[in-house]
């Protein structure tokens, strides 16, 4: 037996003390001098005056009156939710502020704020490539150059750690997250290693990692509230009751600069370059690219003189030089070549001095000395370190990449646009395509057309098209066309997707475009003055002449006799609509009519209503105001019923929405076992049994579930492969998935891993056109394993011939067959 000295015991806590003090000195420096813009040097900050707390969200919470609204936090809230030893997702768009978050909180563990946490670890994943271990990744990015810790120190001060919190910033950026199973991160997140660690991970929302314990908390980053945005006047403005008062006068006048506002990136540009860099003139921005292009431009010419004195529409000496930039932040953006940061050497030699000094004053630059990866030194030695230079902050990127888009789009045909479109998701930058789709009418018109053709992609064309302030008879085409689709409008889409929306179905109504459905998801809407639909945001939707069909599915809502009567004074005033549907909530058994308007009737709109599952609609009698299912009332019991059902709908609905995963888990969670319909306590024997019964069945995951929804049934049959259960049938649904490294990518950013037990892989993508590489990729995906025998390709364009050299793996013994749709 090894005894452990006085004098060993006291030399551990020496190196923890240093460790610590290191760490405290590390983040001070960096959280005491913020530059909000750059070019703006007079303007230091500290992360206290800059992060301001509002639009932080619990996913995994939700209220008692209704399932979907999400339970508003302050980001001190964050670490109490696990209660400790736990994993955190912290999910924002670019610009939200998921690192201002991470450094906030290093800050206050700096200034002791909380004592519980013994020690902070907050890395930057952008610099995590090919690193193996934390404690590697500490030594290397957050210790001073002569520290005499060694990485076998830090590893033994945190396995002895009481707690400690570990916050990963920015998973989206991470390099090796395309072989993310074999790195020390899902490690760390699967609780493999370090288990007395508390771990928060950041990242986009279409970048979550591909599974992870269902024990995770989800946390969403939504924007700033109105609160939160005065308080950032209060804190780093002096003058604020006036800048409050030209900033409200501002969003009153321009709806879109509100919504914009509401990413916290931009409103702190708009706060301190129109009014710290004393820029009074007030610009009517009617879409994102026209804000964004005074942001640049305020950037490139504020180092040379006072911004009140420059021209409205000057050309500056370096905006004709900018296409070596353009096509660099665009092949770093792209998916062969993906990366965020440059050698300093390069650019400046790709660039020239002038411009990349230009670039570096400006702020648009930034200069890092990383160290080598491979650099290992002996006690006598120093790290070796690389000079890398990158872009202030992504969304700049992504603005010059998309310069370099609408320039090719003039240049190239539509076929060699679309091939370079595909290198750019627009799940993770659709700024790019937002941007491009400004500058360029037509780049909008290719752009346009491009994401009209792919499933999903009526969201992003309709955000593109409100960019585009002069519409071209092709994208009036285009308009056209999407709203032969149900235009959805739903609560997670965010304020600023809301109104680009709203304005659309203006575009569409005052054009007599006819719409054939509006979906209004969770919205909460209510009925005013019976010409208009008011959400809980305070966002209208007024009575669209052309719709045809409103849909309105609130889950779990309770709607009064009023609320509906609301609704379907409102449907009168939409002339040509005739179908006016409800689903997953609780309507009244009986309803008094007799307040409607005359020629309600005679106008014989179809009222339904479908609170469960399934097909079984509900028609409401416009005389007797009763419900009727195949001509039968409802009656008391069956109604009771149907609120029981529905309560359980929305409590399962809470389940569900709070899994990520239960790869690694040693045991399943109470969400899991509430699905199987079993206890947590249950034997881990009795609950394999029961996943076994379910996979004797197809399992089925479609387009209409719910994002969370296909998680969890990827996580189940992760499960289920990893415990050797067999599956029987696995049927993907309109879900347009192509084959990565780590599995089958879904539509939704949703990945299924290879499944080991899988016999039967069925594919049903109605209309969809595979090219060569789509369909080789499906195949490799069924030929990875023997247990893979049939693999079945429905309602689709498949190519007439492809090389099966390519797949590059044992073809023997499937079954592969496909039905061709022409």
């Amino acid at each position: 037996m090894v005894q452990t000295t006085t004098s060993d015991t006291d030399d551990s806590i020496s190196k923890k003390t240093l460790l610590k003090q290191q760490l405290r000195q590390k983040y001070k420096k960096h959280c005491e001098s913020f530059l909000p813009v750059p070019f703006l040097q007079n303007s230091v900050y500290k992360i206290y005056q800059l992060f301001v707390d509002g639009g932080i969200e619990d996913m995994s919470v939700r209220s008692e009156a209704n399932a979907v609204l999400p339970k508003p936090l302050s980001y001190r809230d964050i670490l109490k939710l696990c209660g400790g030893k736990e994993q955190i997702i912290v999910e924002g768009d670019p610009g939200y502020g998921k690192t201002m978050l991470s450094f906030r909180l290093a800050y206050d563990w700096c200034c002791e704020v909380d004592g519980d946490i013994d020690i902070f670890i907050l890395l930057k994943m952008r610099n995590l490539g090919g690193i193996n271990s934390l404690p590697s990744a500490i030594k290397k990015f957050l210790l001073p150059h002569d520290s005499v810790l060694s990485e076998g120190d830090i590893d033994s001060i945190l396995k002895g750690a009481p707690s400690f919190v570990v916050v990963l910033d920015s998973f989206d950026k991470y390099p090796d997250a395309s072989n993310y199973g074999s790195t020390f991160v899902k490690l760390i997140m699967t609780k493999q290693i370090l288990a007395n660690s508390t771990v928060i991970l950041t990242t986009r929302p279409s970048s979550l990692p591909p599974a992870v314990p269902v024990t995770s908390k989800r946390i969403r980053l939504s924007g700033f509230t109105k609160d939160s945005q005065n308080k950032y006047i209060q804190n780093v403005i002096t003058e604020r009751k006036l800048l409050e008062k030209t900033v409200d006068e501002l969003f009153q006048k321009n709806a879109i600069l509100e919504a914009i506002c509401q990413v916290p990136l931009f409103f702190t540009l708009l706060v301190h370059i129109t009014f710290e860099g004393s820029q009074n003139d007030q610009h009517d921005y009617p879409s994102m690219t026209s804000f964004f292009h005074d942001v640049v431009k305020y950037f490139h010419c504020y180092i040379n003189e006072e911004l009140e004195n420059i021209p409205q529409h000057r050309e500056f000496v370096f905006e004709k030089q900018h296409f070596k930039l353009e096509k660099m932040a665009f092949e770093g953006l792209s998916k062969n070549h993906q990366k965020i940061f440059w050698s300093r050497d390069k650019c400046r030699h790709n660039l020239g001095d002038e411009f990349y000094n230009h670039c570096l004053n400006v702020g648009l630059f930034f200069e890092e000395d990383i160290k080598d990866r491979e650099s290992v030194p002996s006690p006598e030695d120093s790290y070796k370190f690389t000079s890398l230079v990158r872009f202030y902050h992504n969304i700049f990127c992504e603005w010059y990449a998309a310069c370099h888009l609408a320039r090719l789009a003039e240049k190239l045909s539509s076929n060699e646009f679309k091939t370079k479109l595909k290198s750019i998701d627009p799940t993770n930058l659709q700024y790019v395509y937002r941007f491009a789709c400004g500058l360029n009418k037509v780049a909008a018109e290719k752009i346009i057309g491009y994401l009209e053709s792919f499933k999903d992609g009526q969201k992003f064309a309709i955000l593109c098209i409100l960019e585009q302030q002069k519409m071209s008879h092709r994208i009036m085409d285009t308009v056209e066309n999407l709203c032969k689709s149900p235009v959805i409008i739903s609560l997670h889409d965010g304020r600023l997707f809301h109104i680009t929306a709203l304005e659309f179905l203006k575009i569409a109504s005052a054009r007599k475009i006819s719409v054939k459905e509006v979906w209004l998801t969770n919205m909460e809407g209510s009925v005013k003055d019976s010409k208009k639909i008011v959400f809980k945001s305070g966002l209208e939707l007024e009575s669209i002449d052309t719709l045809l069909q409103l849909s309105i599915f609130d889950v779990g809502r309770q709607f009064s006799g009023d609320d509906i009567l609301g609704f379907l004074k409102y449907a009168t005033m939409c002339s040509q609509l005739s179908v006016l549907r409800f689903r997953a909530c609780i309507l009244p058994r009986h309803m008094e009519l007799c307040s409607l308007p005359g020629h309600f009737v005679e106008r014989k709109i179809t009222v339904e209503w479908n609170p469960l599952k399934g097909n079984v609609w509900f028609k409401l009698n416009l005389i007797s105001g009763n419900w009727e299912h195949q001509r039968k009332e409802l009656k008391k019991e069956q109604y009771s019923q149907i609120v029981e059902h529905v309560g359980s709908m929305l409590k399962r609905r809470r389940q569900l929405s709070a899994g990520l995963g239960i790869q690694n888990s040693p045991t399943i969670s109470k969400e899991l076992a509430d699905f199987l319909g079993m206890k947590p306590t249950d034997s881990r024997e009795d609950i394999k049994e029961m996943l076994r019964k379910h996979c004797l069945s197809p399992i089925n995951i479609h387009n209409i579930q719910d994002v969370k929804v296909q998680r969890t049934f990827v996580e189940l049959l992760t499960f289920a492969s990893e415990c050797k259960i067999h599956i029987e049938c696995v049927w993907l649904v309109g879900l347009y998935s192509t084959f990565e490294n780590s599995g089958l990518k879904f539509c939704s950013g949703v990945i299924l891993p290879k499944l080991h037990t899988l016999r039967q892989l069925s594919l049903i993508d109605t209309g969809r056109t595979f090219s060569d590489k789509d369909l080789l990729g499906i195949l490799q995906y069924s030929c990875v394993y023997p247990t893979i025998s049939n693999l079945r390709l429905r309602d689709c364009l498949l190519p007439e011939k492809i090389n099966l050299e390519e797949i590059g793996v044992d073809r023997e013994d499937k079954d592969i067959s496909g039905q061709k749709i022409f």
